[in-house]
């Protein structure tokens, strides 16, 4: 079996068709349907990043066509959304590196902060996971 090449945007996968077809461009023509159905990217995710007025300002036309600068955004909005960031800090996120505000060290410093916060979430479990390890213990001393 011929193994399939892929490459990766954060938390998802393309095909080496996908990259050849971002490779060549052929993005900048694509609209909203296409994207959805090529990339298999929801299409409210597609509205609301429509919706951003640094968007807008960008695309300066009525009939909005994605770039590879747009996959990218979406993807990285798609992978925040899994990492729990709210719609909102990820919007602001993406504003701020557009207009270069935003460092490569302040987004490193708000993701250790997440990272931290998962943590303490797991320490948290495991440490009701030892209690009820505990008491299954003491149950089972007593009979």
């Amino acid at each position: 079996m011929d193994e399939i090449k892929h490459f990766l945007f954060p938390m998802r996968i393309y095909t080496i068709e996908a990259a050849e077809f971002l490779r060549k461009g052929c993005c900048n023509k694509m609209r909203r349907d296409e994207v959805a159905a090529c990339y298999k990217i929801p299409e409210s995710v597609l509205v609301q990043y429509e919706s951003w007025d640094f968007v807008l300002k960008e695309h300066q036309q009525e009939k909005f066509n994605y770039n590879e600068t747009d996959l990218k955004r979406i993807s990285f909005i798609q992978f925040m959304q899994k990492m729990e960031f709210d719609g909102v800090w990820i919007r602001e996120h993406i504003r701020r590196k557009a207009d270069g505000t935003m460092s490569a060290q302040d987004c490193c410093r708000v993701f250790r902060e997440r990272r931290k916060e998962f943590l303490d979430r797991i320490h948290m479990l495991e440490d009701k996971i030892s209690a009820l390890d505990a008491l299954c213990y003491e149950m089972k001393q007593k009979n």
